[in-house]
């Protein structure tokens, strides 16, 4: 028997978010960041519009040491990931979601934190403005709020909401958090955006199946 594939479709399975904040020792980071940083040096455009540097510029990317792997070439594959783009029909707007997103999580990595301005409570504020408004700026919203979800939380109930603020160690792991959420929820994305791709591909073909044999009966 002979055939060929014409559809598809993409499930998750165990996405280590962990790994986005803190890669095993000796290991890299998901490489798709490797990759980015590798295009924004190849292509100065991207470098401008996502602030993107080098690995070693990144807290998520630096901490494990691990910038360079034997076989991998991080400029061709993110060519190859743009083209797998391409292939996918996903637009260039959607593109530079994706691309923004990754960067984000980058610039957000390096936030740091400092004691907050509350004498009497163990708070913490954002050392680093710079950074706080540039992964603000990337993921679309206002400083003073990426910095708020950072340093407080919030705590409801049936009839009110209340605000705690957070240690530095706390504000570290909101941090964090953040960080593997959006990463999660962008791969959720990517997967279902890949799979409504493949879907309107597989009815294209089962179209042009149905005229082949209608016009040779």
């Amino acid at each position: 028997l002979k055939g060929t594939i014409i559809g598809g479709s993409i499930i998750q399975y165990l996405l280590e978010k962990s790994r986005v904040v803190t890669p095993a020792p000796g290991e890299r980071n998901y490489h798709i960041f490797y990759n980015l940083c590798a295009g924004a040096l190849m292509d100065p455009a991207v470098k401008d519009k996502f602030r993107i540097g080098e690995p070693q510029d990144y807290w998520y990317l630096n901490q494990s040491e691990a910038m360079i792997v034997d076989g991998i070439n991080d400029e061709r594959d993110w060519e190859d990931v743009l083209a797998s783009m391409e292939v996918m029909g996903i637009e260039i707007e959607e593109q530079d979601d994706i691309i923004r997103t990754l960067a984000g999580i980058l610039h957000l990595g390096n936030i740091n934190f400092e004691k907050g301005d509350n004498s009497s409570q163990e708070d913490s504020k954002v050392e680093n403005k710079d950074m706080l408004e540039l992964a603000a700026s990337q993921f679309g919203t206002s400083a003073e709020a990426l910095e708020k979800s950072l340093c407080q939380k919030d705590i409801s109930n049936n009839r009110e909401t209340m605000f705690k603020v957070n240690n530095i160690n706390q504000a570290q792991d909101a941090r964090d958090a953040l960080a593997k959420g959006i990463y999660s929820h962008m791969f959720e994305w990517l997967i279902q955006r890949i799979n409504k791709s493949l879907a309107g591909y597989h009815t294209t073909q089962e179209n042009v199946a149905k005229d082949k044999k209608k016009y040779n009966r």
